[in-house]
């Protein structure tokens, strides 16, 4: 982040490069931890045999998530969020802030920005999404960055085709794991 006079200055190259950060490793990580569990030492083996049953559910309701996966859905999303250090999600909070900018926005000139003109709304508006980034718990954007992940997991799940895994099945999620990570780099802001 660039500081000039004690203000919190991000720009769009800089979000973008966090954004994209998230999206290429944290996001690709998140889909490997969640596709593949781990043995008792903590490793992930890349095989058909380790493959989620959880994520074949999932897989086979087309993403769509009920009571009980979305109780172990959420214990994943804090778990994985939980393992990380500040860097990492403070970069998860950016691509949050990245996904529902407009909702936010609009959020705030429904109420806080309603009297405000253009120039204070810009301030105001930068404001309100740094304090969200610095105080996440307060904010909720722990519960919308939570949110995020939870969709991700049902997207994922509805692209990936568990209904008969073979030997193309490993290959199969890998690129769909690509694909969900380079579509997400896509859609940041030009």
């Amino acid at each position: 982040m660039i500081t000039f006079s004690e203000h919190l200055i991000v720009t769009k190259e800089l979000n973008n490069v966090v954004c994209r950060y998230a999206q290429k490793v944290l996001l690709k990580e998140f889909f490997l931890d969640f596709t593949f569990l781990k043995n008792e030492k903590g490793k992930r083996k890349i095989k058909t045999k380790n493959i989620n049953p959880l994520l074949e559910e999932l897989s086979s309701l087309q993403g769509d998530i009920y009571g009980d996966e979305e109780l172990e859905i959420s214990e994943f999303i804090t778990g994985f969020v939980s393992k990380l250090d500040q860097n990492d999600k403070t970069a998860l909070y950016f691509l949050t802030l990245n996904e529902n900018y407009l909702i936010y926005y609009d959020d705030f000139i429904a109420n806080e920005g309603a009297d405000l003109d253009e120039d204070s709304i810009d301030k105001e508006f930068g404001r309100e999404l740094a304090y969200k980034i610095y105080n996440p718990k307060a904010s909720g954007l722990d519960e919308d960055l939570n949110e995020l992940l939870q969709n991700e997991i049902s997207s994922f799940a509805d692209d990936v085709d568990l209904s008969e895994i073979d030997e193309n099945t490993i290959e199969h999620i890998l690129e769909t794991i690509e694909s969900h990570c380079n579509i997400a780099a896509s859609l940041l802001i030009k």
